[in-house]
């Protein structure tokens, strides 16, 4: 027995030693100690001056802008997008200097105006990527078509994706451009959302000379819960489809908005404009999802979907308060709702979680296994149907090792039996 008591012993010392050194679960949270910025430039400068006909040169460069750094950060993904006007500048083809590993894509915008300049990169690997303080990941060149003043070109939905899990937006800044050449000035004319709450692509009517007279476009950025009411101008708020009459200056447009009315249920209760499934009724096809893809209600959260393998949990409340809606599609998992901004959730296979947490003005995220057994949520920023950039990534660690240590205790334990028994039967051979 004194024996057993001491295998007893050690095996406990053993298992609360090896608790304290498990891998934790890797937690998607932001970092307020470290911070970025994307210096976007040309000729060095934030405004720049150019004759029509004449090369500029731009520059994006990323660097690391918290006290106390230590000289290279880990990098798993990391976006910034570039959007330009093309009646009023060309991209050079092959002026581009793309930093090594990065992804550079240029393509025309659904207006067939606006042109995209995309520079990414994603680290499949479980380690990441060492990248210095300051790297310039992007420069190229734009030729300047014709006479135009103030008109942006637009650095946007920057990201950089650091430690697993961990998401910083970082700063930004976009280049005013003004083009002096033969012919009328043009101003820039630009429709912002008014809110930091509305999303969607501005709508684009280009850069219009003093006098000209134009239609105020409709309304394509979208606000849960609003309505939208008119474009305001500094001075007053407009229709659209008023005729607006150009002044010697830059317009910037502001969408109006005005709050919809609860919705009345059949009970008479107030309900609100948008509500996530009830938890007792069963699975119905969500309507941001393709045909025949059911939504998941909070009964089986947390366990597999039939496609994605993995499930979701959300506290029950905070999807309530934010409308949020699951479901299944067939490269993961999706989520919906009316505010997904530091949304906070756990991720569920084979019976291991990790924490991921949101941080994105998008309405709609997708949830998707990667190759290397993480986890991330991508969104789709064109709209254009494809989830196609990463704002966050979690890896799910730690519960194997517990799995690992209770093997190791059945183990020892048995081990332990099986000398007393052996010493037993000694003890009673030599009596």
């Amino acid at each position: 027995m004194k024996l057993l008591k001491r295998i007893l012993v050690w095996t406990t010392l053993i298992l609360m030693i090896s608790f304290i050194f498990l891998p934790s679960v890797s937690l998607a949270a932001t970092d307020p100690t470290m911070s970025f910025d994307f210096e976007f430039s040309a000729k060095g400068e934030k405004t720049v001056t150019a004759e029509v006909g004449e090369l500029i040169d731009f520059q994006l460069e990323l660097k690391r802008t918290d006290e106390g750094k230590a000289g290279h950060y880990t990098l798993y993904s990391m976006q910034d997008e570039l959007i330009l006007d093309s009646r009023y500048f060309a991209f050079i083809e092959g002026s581009q200097e793309v930093a090594a590993a990065f992804d550079f894509g240029i393509r025309f915008l659904e207006d067939g105006i606006r042109q995209r300049i995309t520079v990414s990169r994603v680290v499949m690997g479980p380690s990441g990527a060492r990248v210095p303080d300051e790297l310039v990941l992007l420069s190229f060149q734009l030729k300047a078509l014709t006479a135009i003043k103030d008109e942006p070109v637009i650095s946007r939905n920057y990201k950089v994706n650091t430690r697993s899990g961990d998401t910083y937006i970082s700063t930004g800044n976009d280049v005013i451009v003004t083009i002096k050449g033969p012919g009328p000035t043009h101003y820039a004319v630009i429709f912002e959302g008014g809110d930091e709450t509305a999303w969607g692509m501005a709508p684009s009517v280009g850069g219009k000379a003093e006098g000209d007279q134009f239609t105020l476009p409709d309304n394509t950025f979208q606000r849960e819960g609003y309505t939208f009411r008119g474009w305001h101008d500094g001075s007053r708020t407009y229709e659209a489809g008023d005729r607006y009459t150009m002044p010697g200056r830059m317009v910037v447009f502001t969408a109006q908005w005005e709050e919809k009315p609860p919705l009345t249920s059949p009970s008479g209760g107030v309900t609100r404009p948008s509500q996530s499934v009830p938890e007792q009724e069963p699975a119905t096809t969500s309507p941001s999802t393709p045909q025949g893809n059911q939504t998941l209600t909070s009964s089986n959260e947390g366990n597999p979907s039939v496609n994605a393998g993995f499930g979701l949990i959300i506290d029950r409340k905070v999807k309530e308060e934010r409308g949020i809606t699951i479901a299944e599609v067939d490269e993961g998992v999706h989520l919906r709702g009316d505010n997904l901004k530091g949304l906070t959730f756990q991720v569920v296979k084979d019976g291991r979680k990790a924490q991921m947490e949101l941080d994105t003005e998008e309405k709609e995220v997708l949830i998707k296994e990667m190759p290397d057994g993480s986890f991330e949520a991508w969104i789709d920023k064109d709209g254009d149907g494809i989830f196609d950039t990463p704002i966050a990534r979690v890896a799910i660690g730690g519960m194997s090792a517990i799995w690992w240590l209770a093997v190791g205790l059945v183990v020892l334990l048995a081990a332990g039996f099986l000398i007393v028994f052996f010493a037993r039967q000694r003890r009673e051979r030599f009596s």
